[in-house]
């Protein structure tokens, strides 16, 4: 479940305008390996569009409709989401199933 929920936080963060929001997700539980997993996979999927990463560094791309279709599925997880960045607690979001 937790790379759902960092998957979501990637698109979350994409969608709200943070152009690189790798640094923002990184905490003692997600590490850049999980991220750079994760980005390939949205990319792969087809969830963003014209993602690169090299050496691990991300450059995100366009969100697809795909994406957009997540984040409205996923809307119960916006309000734990936004709460848990606004408390800084992001083990309380990641690591819950």
């Amino acid at each position: 479940m937790k790379e759902e929920k960092l998957r979501y936080a990637i698109l979350k963060e994409l969608s709200e305008g943070n152009e690189n929001p790798t640094n923002d997700l990184l905490s003692d539980i997600v590490t850049l390996d999980d991220i750079v997993k994760q980005a390939r996979f949205l990319e792969e999927e087809g969830y963003t569009c014209g993602t690169d990463i090299s050496e691990n560094v991300i450059w995100y791309g366009e969100l697809t409709k795909r994406a957009k279709n997540n984040l409205e599925e996923n809307y119960n997880w916006s309000e734990a989401y936004n709460l848990s960045k606004k408390l800084g607690k992001w083990i309380v979001f990641f690591a819950e199933g």
